[in-house]
């Protein structure tokens, strides 16, 4: 349940998201965010989905993987 709060709110939001802020906004702990994210990630990485869940340091962002760039750079706005 979790995870599909995060991952919810990382496609809608569209940018880097940091650990307090899902936290705030999920209603859980950091320390389950994190642990939800990574789990994510790992998943999305498992099934060689288009999109990725990308970790910068504390931020964290769902996007499209490098070669599906080119397709879908015409419909998405800056």
């Amino acid at each position: 349940m979790l995870k599909n709060k995060l991952e919810a709110l990382l496609f809608s939001s569209g940018r880097k998201m940091g650990i307090e802020e899902l936290s705030k906004l999920s209603h859980a702990k950091p320390d389950e965010i994190k642990s939800a994210l990574v789990e994510l990630k790992t998943e999305y990485d498992d099934k060689s989905s288009s999109v990725m869940i990308v970790n910068e340091g504390d931020s964290w962002k769902l996007t499209v993987r490098e070669q599906f760039l080119p397709l879908v750079q015409k419909i998405v706005t800056e």
